[in-house]
């Protein structure tokens, strides 16, 4: 029997390819002030409540690899997550952040789609993870033009699946900028325009 306050059942809440996490119906947590993160390590996501007991996106597993990572690579980061509102959806990409360049006094600013790539199909996960990139992209276009948006991937399966022919071929058809990561040390290994 749950308690008082504890949801009476849950909702699984998806997004276009984003995964949310169950989140209460609104006569169970009710108000909440603190995120609440849970992991899926089948996934490879941590999924979390928004302040308010809504659902959020989850985060990818190396989100916070990947935010370390640009840190150590001189990014500040802006945003956590990078919040747009365009064609009547609301969107949230993993991360947005810039870096000043003194010599030229001004800034450029990036944001970040953060890919774990643990499911059991790097194929399914790539497709998504177009998909997303696409949407974001022309989101990005109209809202923040000044913004160039990356597909962070972890190393090993940028070597294994990103040089495939096909990947390749998508990923310079569609201009997807990637950042290639290391999730164990925390740092960027390429950068690929």
């Amino acid at each position: 029997m749950p308690g008082k306050g504890s949801p009476k059942h849950l909702i699984f809440c998806e997004e276009e390819g984003r995964d949310f996490l169950p989140c209460p119906d609104a006569y169970g947590i009710g108000n909440l002030r603190k995120s609440v993160g849970l992991t899926d390590s089948r996934m490879g996501l941590e999924l979390r409540f928004s302040g308010y007991g809504l659902p959020m996106a989850a985060k990818d597993l190396f989100h916070d690899a990947v935010k370390r990572a640009l840190e150590k690579d001189g990014w500040t980061i802006t945003d956590d997550p990078l919040f747009l509102r365009f064609g009547g959806l609301e969107m949230y990409i993993d991360l947005g952040a810039e870096r000043i360049f003194a010599a030229e006094r001004n800034n450029e600013k990036i944001a970040v789609e953060v890919k774990s790539f643990v499911a059991p199909s790097t194929a399914t996960e790539f497709s998504t993870a177009l998909g997303q990139f696409l949407k974001y992209q022309l989101a990005l276009e109209a809202v923040e033009a000044d913004r160039r948006l990356y597909l962070a991937v972890p190393m090993d399966t940028y070597r294994d699946f990103f040089t495939l022919e096909l990947p390749r071929l998508l990923v310079e058809r569609y201009c997807v900028h990637l950042i290639v990561y290391d999730p164990e040390e925390e740092v960027i290994t390429q950068w690929q325009t």
